[in-house]
């Protein structure tokens, strides 16, 4: 009995590091879903409106009434989607410098153009660190995967070393011996070992059922 408990135990055990490595797969997919998603709800939608502004600005000539409608959408998004610490005090600067009225003129494009570009960079470096600890998460989610599945591995091999020492092996030894007293080999016996748990027992037991066969038959 201690045997097949044993071989439950383990068996059991191995079960339950597939079951972790499979939940651990699933926690690192959506350890780095929410990552990325981050990137593109924060810094990607704030690159995007200032890159449309800066196309506005770079136009050496007068802006349409359509194109200054679409700059100051732009900038509503980027007042909306604020997530840098430096964002704030940039865009508070431009709409200094834009005035009442939101007027675009050239002296005006002239002077936002500087603070546009520092907008970009702060999403652009933003959505480069994002990028690099998403990175990084994958990275560890990957080697403690890797490890988990080596145990895996490692304990899977243990317990078919267990199954075959204690099991297998026993088995087709008392098989092999009784086949072979059938046959009329009536010195051959069994060689238990005490790494075979209960089948060591039993096989002390055969070797002295044929001991006690052989001296009635007067062997």
């Amino acid at each position: 009995m201690s045997n097949l408990r044993g071989f439950r135990a383990r068996l059991y055990f191995m079960i339950g590091i597939q079951v972790i490595t499979a939940f651990a797969s699933i926690f690192l997919i959506q350890r780095m879903s929410p990552a990325i998603n981050l990137i593109l709800s924060e810094n990607v939608y704030s690159l995007e409106a200032s890159e449309s502004m800066l196309a506005l600005v770079a136009q050496p000539a007068p802006l349409t009434p359509a194109q200054e409608e679409k700059f100051v959408q732009s900038l509503d998004r980027l007042k909306r989607n604020v997530t840098e610490p430096g964002e704030k005090p940039l865009l508070d600067e431009m709409t200094r410098i834009m005035g009442p009225g939101f007027k675009l003129t050239p002296d005006v494009k002239s002077a936002l153009l500087g603070t546009l570009l520092q907008i970009s960079e702060i999403n652009r470096n933003a959505i480069i660190r994002s990028d690099e600890h998403s990175r990084r998460l994958g990275i560890a989610g990957c080697w403690a995967i890797v490890l988990l599945g080596i145990m895996g591995m490692i304990f899977g091999l243990a317990v078919m070393n267990s199954i075959s020492t204690r099991l297998l092996e026993p088995i087709a030894e008392i098989t092999n011996v009784m086949t072979q007293w059938k046959r009329g080999e009536r010195q051959r016996r069994c060689t238990p070992r005490s790494d075979q748990g209960e089948l060591e027992g039993t096989m002390n037991s055969i070797n002295d059922l044929i001991d006690r066969a052989n001296i009635k038959q007067g062997l």
